[in-house]
């Protein structure tokens, strides 16, 4: 990641004016008399760091009143007033008026930029420091400016006021708070005089977005992804306080060789969010989500790491502090107190030549601090023992600054190979740090919804029931066909007893099942779903046409077969598919499975024979666990 720094330079001017002296003008810099002076002013762009909450830059470049100060060359302020509605103007009123007022003109497209003009008559003078603050009363944080008229006398007091959020949030919502200044200031005696330099105003705010996509790059076993569903999203570490003006340190600083043990000393300045959904999704393999944090600049406990990997090193810790209770992860080499977020998500991998499997899924997480480093990606891999990296110990995420993190996930290898290493007498060694999860192999594909109402289509090959490709009894695996569910009220799979699955523990009655329809070949349709049915599957001893199996919702033929085309569930689904393979080594006629004229001795055609369904889980919560038979609150 780079970063790119731009400074606004304005055109428009601003007049300031103040009747306050200092009692020493000649080392204060004050001439004696008063002048109008001009200043421009504006809202800077984002310096920005490559690597739908947020706003559009429309509406962060909006200034809706400002608070300005002058102070002389020996830090008094000798000007302050609050500026807004009440003393706006139009840009000609301005230049003609004969009070303190002022203008702005906000953008109101992306590629426009804020301006504005304010006119104050000042002490007359050299050397001085006018300081601007925009929106005190943004939703972040409220500033009165009643408080800043009684509490900032002096330079000093300024750059060392800071500003403390209303809510412990991460989106805005309306304005944001800004501030900037300029020096070497110069007012004439009884002129009006021109700043040489524009102020530009900077937001308090960083704006962080993540953009997360699927990959195409081989992993070290030479394994490509399928697909990364991005989940949930979560900020750790989120500052609640910070310097209202630009400043070398945070006002929340902690020293990286602080104890845990005093941490709660400093955890009242800092948040952690709830996990949020994504809430963009670009394309199919894209994620994106954004939030805003007041600046976190934490120095890390190591800074001579090279290592990408060690950025999120960590060891787990939690304390019960006083006054503030926060669970804390101690890290290795980062600060424990730089933010950093979490990202859950699933990741699917088609397998090849993998004894376990043939299909894989991880449910993961990520933890990824923020910070501007740079990257080279090497773009084919296998692996990602050829990327390098720069700058790994920044950890920063500064005022005024976008920074975009592009995430691409292309493996769940490490997150299985950490599993596997994890096993009772294997050396346990962590592959990626900031990364685990949980992995599934399975010989099927994995069907991954969530509680609300879907469908998607699942695909059986009758392959998969058989070990080695080889169809025949003796490599016949069918019978240890399983599944597993995970609910708030039951995770586990059927307990075997004397060959039966016994499901009433589990919560497994919100998935349904249907039979696909077929094409004029007599082969299921893999990707044209099913419309659902209230009608139970049940066999029947006769074929039973399309029009006997007649759909319910609208007249058309429902699927002709040995049963009346209903819904199954899963229990209901196991066995069903328990059955059709051993039909087909009995008969294949006789079985439901398709392509039933192929060549089976011709190898390519053992990929072909499937079952086709459509999976569809219910649109309505419940409070309590659904075996079938009851609901338990």
């Amino acid at each position: 990641m780079k970063s790119y720094r731009s400074i606004l330079f304005l055109l428009l001017a601003v007049i300031l004016v103040s009747c306050e002296r200092a009692e020493n003008p000649l080392t204060s810099g004050l001439s004696g008399g008063e002048g109008w002076f001009m200043l421009n002013f504006g809202a800077s762009e984002y310096n920005k760091v490559e690597t739908k909450s947020h706003q559009t830059i429309v509406t962060e470049s909006q200034v809706k009143n400002l608070y300005i100060f002058i102070f002389d060359s020996n830090k008094n302020k000798i000007y302050g007033k609050f500026f807004d509605s009440n003393n706006h103007m139009s840009e000609s009123s301005v230049n003609s008026s004969i009070e303190d007022c002022w203008h702005v003109s906000n953008t109101t497209t992306e590629s426009g930029k804020t301006t504005g003009i304010v006119k104050i008559k000042a002490p007359a003078g050299n050397g001085f420091s006018i300081y601007m603050l925009a929106n005190l009363d943004a939703d972040m944080v409220k500033i009165s400016s009643d408080l800043l008229s009684n509490n900032i006398h002096t330079e000093d007091d300024l750059l060392n006021f800071n500003v403390y959020m209303n809510q412990a949030i991460v989106l805005r919502n309306n304005t944001f708070a800004m501030s900037g200044k300029v020096t070497g200031v110069n007012i004439a005696d009884g002129a009006i005089t021109s700043s040489q330099f524009p102020l530009s105003l900077k937001r308090l705010d960083s704006k962080i977005k993540f953009i997360f996509k699927t990959g195409d790059r081989t992993d070290e076993a030479g394994q490509t992804i399928k697909k990364f569903e991005p989940r949930q999203w979560k900020v750790v570490n989120v500052p609640r306080t910070a310097y209202i003006m630009e400043s070398p340190t945070d006002h929340a600083n902690v020293n990286p060789a602080e104890t845990p043990s005093n941490y709660s000393n400093y955890a009242e300045n800092f948040f952690d969010t709830g996990f949020v959904n994504f809430e963009s999704f670009p394309d199919a393999k894209t994620g994106e989500f954004a939030f805003y944090m007041l600046e976190n600049r934490q120095n890390p406990k190591n800074a001579s790491i090279t290592k990408y990997q060690d950025r999120s090193s960590n060891v787990s810790y939690s304390y019960d502090g006083v006054p503030v209770t926060r669970e804390m992860k101690v890290f290795e080499n980062a600060n424990d107190f730089s933010t950093y977020v979490l990202v859950t998500g699933y990741v699917e991998m088609n397998l090849v030549n993998d004894d376990a499997g043939q299909v894989l899924g991880g449910e993961v997480q990520y933890l990824i601090h923020l910070g501007d480093w740079d990257a080279t990606i090497h773009p084919t891999g296998p692996g990602d023992t050829q990327d390098s990296y720069t700058d790994v110990a920044n950890f920063n995420t500064e005022r005024n600054t976008s920074y975009t993190y592009t995430v691409t996930v292309n493996s769940v290898n490490n997150i299985r190979v950490e599993v596997d290493s994890s096993k009772p007498g294997n050396e346990f060694s962590e592959k990626q740090p900031g990364a685990t999860g949980s992995v599934v192999i399975a010989k099927e594909e994995i069907a991954i919804c969530d509680a609300h109402y879907v469908s998607k289509t699942l695909d059986f090959h009758l392959v998969n029931f058989f070990e080695g490709g080889h169809i025949d009894a003796e490599h016949c695996v069918v019978d240890k066909m399983t599944w597993e569910v995970r609910t708030p009220f039951s995770n586990g799979q059927p307990i075997k007893e004397g060959g039966i699955d016994i499901v009433d523990h589990l919560d497994y009655k919100w998935a349904h099942f249907r039979l696909n329809k077929k094409d004029g070949s007599g082969n299921y349709y893999s990707d044209l779903r099913r419309m659902y049915t209230n009608r139970e599957f049940a066999h029947s001893e006769n074929w039973r046409t399309g029009s006997d199996n007649k759909e319910s919702a609208v007249d058309a033929d429902g699927l002709a077969g040995y049963h009346n085309d209903g819904i199954m569930d899963i229990t209901q689904l196991v066995t069903y598919m328990r059955q059709q393979v051993k039909l087909w080594l009995s008969d294949p006629v006789s079985s439901d499975f398709d392509h039933q004229g192929v060549d089976m001795s011709v190898e390519a055609n053992k990929l072909l024979p499937k079952i086709s369904l459509t999976v569809f889980v219910d649109e309505y919560y419940y409070s309590g666990r659904d075996t079938g038979t009851q609901k338990t609150d």
